[in-house]
């Protein structure tokens, strides 16, 4: 129990109740791990829909990146930090109404069990669930920064007073298309002049939407993405060629080395097991990078997959912890993304990488030196520069767990080695299944030799009460007449552990993945 529980204003806030009842594994957990919990004042939540999402925007845990930013729990967690008394959404382009200069009206500390201090923060407004600063335009609704070019051409385009800056926009834009020709060796002298078209654009977009910007932090940051996002869209297909054309062969070495790399795992790259695991939601998030035009999108895109590297990699450690093969969870730390995200480029096998990341250093404004974006930019820099300069000729094979598959046959043996008696065994059975407990065992040998055991303890824990077990006996046949009869259907020559899952209602496969 926290110490702040007697509070009078605690007590009455309808949202702090509602930890304590219907959401007390999270507000317990909170407690545990020394999270900071947001409550909105009472008056605040008028109108606000309290549901899970609610919750795990106002429980937040510290960025391991930068101090003074933090993290909200839950599936998606968005980065926002404190400063001065304000809570501010580094970033809400993934979506969700995330209010913005939310005022920190007090603090509290709290004790948990192990007598821990963790922060309850009392705050003017919520995190989420409402605008607390009204919705200022029509057009921009649930305060959701756009990413995409179409987005924030879309964007632009229904703005109220979009006629009043937009007409002159687009002749700047014209004029640069008609008249100034790109060369791929005077990219700085392209960048300053589209530069000055874009500082223009978010001049005069701002100056017709003076009012709205000076109330609402986050709709003139949307602005300014959305101008920056619009003049490089259009004028994409003359920029890029250009950079592609000064990167080619850059381009083309990385793709060769993606080539060679075919393969290449995190055990390699001397990467802890614990960190070792399949990353197929960061490669196909990557493998979109090509395809994007604007470098916002593009930088998005990169966050997104060190996202995804992240979250694969922790719930990852978060399985092994569940099952005992871990004696401490360890912390993922910003050395350990570049080989994490060098595997992730090699699978990717992307073709203008390396123009991606030219486009992003010389045509993006808006992004500023402290926030995730410029940190997922300089990471997969740091890792493009790592690929280059290191000839990856003295790498040790990947290890056994790295196969794609556990084929049946093996399935089969290891599950009866498991579940037969040491006495029929051979010497070769013998050290195959002493193997599976040992320090070298494959993660999935050990989970599979796990769960055999605690199928044999509930087997030994069952035989009282008549219990036949499915594993390593033949079920009896049962009293329910078959469709077709018994001695008359075919028996396909399958051994008894197949045999014994004859007629189960176990309809999921078995597999090892990379």
């Amino acid at each position: 129990m926290s110490a702040v529980e007697k509070e009078e204003d605690l007590d009455q806030n309808p949202f702090y109740l509602l930890l304590q009842s219907k959401y007390s594994l999270l507000y317990n957990e909170a407690q545990d791990n020394c999270y900071t919990i947001c409550i909105p004042e009472a008056t605040s939540l008028h109108g606000t829909v309290l549901n899970k999402q609610f919750v795990d925007a106002h429980i937040l845990k510290a960025s391991p990146f930068f101090e003074g930013q933090y993290l909200t729990t839950g599936k998606n967690p968005k980065t926002l930090s404190l400063e001065n008394g304000l809570i501010n959404f580094e970033s809400a382009m993934d979506g969700g109404p995330y209010s913005s200069d939310v005022r920190v009206v007090s603090e509290e500390l709290g004790y948990n069990k192990e007598l821990q201090q963790f922060k309850i923060l009392i705050i003017d407004n919520p995190l989420f669930g409402k605008n607390s600063k009204g919705s200022h335009e029509d057009a921009y609704k649930g305060n959701k920064i756009k990413t995409s070019f179409l987005e924030n051409k879309d964007f632009l385009l229904t703005l109220p007073n979009s006629r009043s800056f937009l007409p002159k926009l687009n002749d700047r834009i014209n004029t640069f298309q008609s008249s100034y020709m790109v060369l791929s060796n005077y990219l700085d002298d392209c960048a300053r002049k589209v530069q000055n078209i874009v500082s223009q654009g978010k001049q005069e977009a701002l100056k017709v939407h003076h009012q709205t910007c000076s109330q609402d932090r986050l709709f003139q940051e949307a602005l300014h993405i959305a101008v920056e996002s619009y003049v490089l869209g259009n004028l994409h297909t003359k920029i890029y060629g250009a950079i592609c054309e000064k990167c080619s062969s850059d381009d083309a070495n990385m793709y060769d080395k993606c080539q060679t790399l075919d393969g290449l795992t995190g055990d390699q790259l001397e990467l802890r097991d614990e960190f070792v695991c399949p990353l197929p939601a960061a490669v196909v998030e990557l493998a979109s990078l090509d395809m994007l035009i604007t470098p916002f999108e593009k930088l998005v895109c990169l966050k997104n997959t060190l996202g995804k590297i992240t979250e694969d990699v922790n719930t990852n450690i978060e399985e092994s912890a569940a099952i005992g093969q871990l004696c401490e969870t360890p912390c993922l730390t910003s050395d350990d993304l570049i080989p994490l995200l060098v595997t992730v480029i090699v699978q990717a096998k992307q073709q203008h990488l390396c123009s991606s990341i030219m486009l992003i250093d010389n045509f993006n404004w808006t992004s500023t030196l402290k926030d995730d974006l410029s940190f997922s930019f300089v990471t997969f820099k740091a890792a493009v520069e790592y690929m280059k300069s290191n000839s990856f000729s003295d790498l040790k094979p990947a290890k056994v767990h790295n196969r794609k598959e556990i084929p049946i046959e093996e399935l089969v043996e290891t599950c009866q080695l498991n579940n037969g008696d040491d006495s029929v065994r051979t010497e070769g059975e013998l050290s195959r299944a002493r193997s599976l407990t040992s320090p070298a065992a494959t993660r999935t040998e050990r989970q599979l030799a796990k769960i055999s055991k605690l199928l044999e303890a509930t087997e030994e824990l069952s035989l009282g009460a008549g219990y036949t077990p499915l594993i390593g006996q033949r079920r009896h046949s049962s009293n329910i007449p078959d469709v077709i009869p018994v001695q008359d259907r075919p028996r396909p020559n399958l051994g008894s552990f197949l045999t014994s899952l004859q007629g189960s209602t176990l309809g999921s496969s078995h597999g090892r993945k990379d």
